[in-house]
């Protein structure tokens, strides 16, 4: 990992592969191999060796039911389907991507819903303890003050 002006980039030796990880094909791909067990175990392994050893921001689906259970803010962040796949197909045309049509994304973004709330072993799903914020019709910066407000609240208890 490193920090450029464009923000977290994922490197691979000295390849730059930030873009390939943020595309509909791998997203598709990750939610099929992380249904294995041994794949969320091992993941979830690294997970917390970072969480124990760097103050992080994480999000993932299954970061506050089996990677963090016990941090101290549990957020649920989630915006309706047809929002997430406008958001993405927004991201995508900004990277230069135009292949991908909204119908595709929204069917994969449905399809993955699907498959990692159904799978058997730590399907998506919101704790009880953690906050639900719906972003649909949200900026981004309003989420932000939204996430923000609940850890000083919460702080101020």
């Amino acid at each position: 990992m490193k920090y450029d002006e464009r923000g977290q980039r994922v490197l691979i030796g000295d390849e730059d592969v930030t873009d390939l990880l943020r595309t509909q094909e791998l997203a598709m791909g990750a939610s099929t191999v992380s249904a294995h067990p041994c794949v969320r175990q091992k993941l979830a392994e690294l997970q917390r060796e970072v969480g124990r050893n760097y103050d992080v921001v994480m999000d993932g689906r299954d970061i506050t039911t089996n990677v963090l259970p016990h941090t101290k803010h549990k957020f649920f962040v989630t915006a309706s389907p047809e929002v997430r796949a406008e958001r993405r197909l927004n991201e995508l045309r900004a990277r230069g991507s135009l292949q991908e049509t909204y119908e595709q994304v929204l069917a994969d973004i449905k399809l993955r819903d699907h498959n990692d709330s159904t799978r058997a072993y730590m399907p998506l799903r919101q704790t009880e303890d953690s906050l639900r914020i719906d972003t649909s019709e949200m900026s981004i910066d309003e989420a932000l003050t939204t996430l923000l407000k609940s850890i000083a609240d919460k702080q101020d208890r």
